[in-house]
C-alpha cells in the first residue's frame, strides 16, 4: 500500500490535488461537524456501555464503523432532501449485506502494532476520500484513494474470512455476536444526528 501511495505521489497533478484536498479537509465548518459527530457517537457509546451491549472489546469495530459509515454518511446528507427513500435505504444498508461483511472483516485482527499503524492511516485516507468528492478539482485524487482503500479492504477481508473458517469455535461466540450488533446499533443511533 505504501508503495502505491509513493508511486502516485510522483505524479504532480495527484500531488497538487492532494494539497487542495488537505486544505479543504481542515476547513472550520467540516471540522466542526466532524467534532459534533464524535461527541454524539461518544454519548451513544457510553449509553450502550451502561446497558451492557458495548465494551472495550468493541472498540476496533467502532473505529471501523466511524470510518466506513459515520463520516461517509455525514458527507452524503445532501441526499436526504433529494431522495424521499434515503432513510429506508439507510435501514436496509444497516441490517443488510454490508453489516455482515463488516462483521466478517472484523472477526480477526492483526497485531496491535500493525493495527496501531493501519487504522490512523485508513481513517485519514477514508476522510480524504469523502472530502475529495466535495470539489471537482479533487475528484481524481479521491478516486485514487478509494482504489487504495479497496485493495486494502479486500486483503483484510480475505485474511479475516480465512482465519475465521479455520477456528469456528471462536468465531461463533457471545463476544462476536456483540461485534455483529455494534455497527447496527451505532448506525441506528447515528441517524437522528444526520437529520438534525
Amino acid at each position: 500500500m505504501l508503495i502505491i501511495i509513493a508511486l502516485l505521489w510522483c505524479k504532480k497533478d495527484i500531488r497538487d490535488s492532494f494539497y487542495q484536498l488537505i486544505k479543504t479537509f481542515f476547513h472550520k465548518q467540516i471540522l466542526t461537524v466532524l467534532g459534533f459527530a464524535v461527541v454524539w457517537t461518544s454519548i451513544c457509546i457510553v449509553l450502550f456501555y451502561e446497558i451492557g451491549v458495548w465494551s472495550t472489546d468493541n472498540l476496533k469495530t467502532t473505529l471501523v464503523w466511524v470510518i466506513t459509515y459515520a463520516f461517509v454518511t455525514i458527507f452524503e446528507t445532501h441526499k436526504i432532501k433529494s431522495s424521499k427513500y434515503y432513510f429506508k435505504s439507510q435501514i436496509k444498508e444497516t441490517i443488510g449485506l454490508s453489516a455482515l461483511l463488516t462483521f466478517i472483516l472484523e472477526l480477526q485482527s492483526f497485531s496491535f502494532a500493525i493495527e496501531f499503524i493501519i487504522y490512523p492511516i485508513m481513517l485519514f485516507l477514508g476522510l480524504l476520500a469523502v472530502v475529495a468528492n466535495t470539489k471537482k478539482e479533487t475528484e481524481k485524487i479521491g478516486a485514487t484513494i478509494k482504489v487504495v482503500l479497496g485493495v486494502f479492504v479486500i486483503f483484510y477481508f480475505a485474511h479475516s474470512f480465512f482465519v475465521s473458517i479455520m477456528s469456528p469455535s471462536v468465531t461463533f461466540s457471545w463476544a462476536n455476536l456483540t461485534e455483529l450488533l455494534t455497527p447496527v446499533l451505532l448506525s441506528f443511533s447515528f441517524m437522528p444526528f444526520i437529520y438534525m
